[in-house]
């Protein structure tokens, strides 16, 4: 059994490789040689970004298999005297499995 985070859940083959993936627009679970595994994706969205990224929304598209993402991005670099950011910008992220890594795009 799996919890998954967010709004929406499916089960959805996203790597078309006939396997099924529990997704939910924040983790995906998938299977390997046996095992489960979970993908939490505002983690590694955050690892690979040399920015730091505010996870804002996310939706499951079905027909393209990928998890769009809503977010804020800032550099860290310019902070107001009240302690927020000026710089940053509205950012979309389309997020895919291929059954080995998670695709940014």
């Amino acid at each position: 059994m799996a919890q998954v985070y967010g709004a929406d859940s499916q089960i959805i083959d996203l790597n078309g490789d006939g396997t099924n993936e529990l997704v939910g627009t924040e983790q995906i679970f998938f299977q390997r040689d046996g095992q489960v595994y979970e993908a939490n994706l505002q983690e590694l969205l955050h690892a690979c970004q040399s920015i730091s990224v505010f996870w804002g929304s996310a939706q499951l598209d079905p027909y393209s298999k990928a998890i769009l993402v809503n977010g804020l991005r800032y550099d860290g670099t310019e902070q107001t005297e009240d302690g927020s950011y000026q710089h940053y910008t509205d950012d979309r992220y389309q997020l895919y499995f291929d059954g080995d890594a998670i695709r940014i795009y």
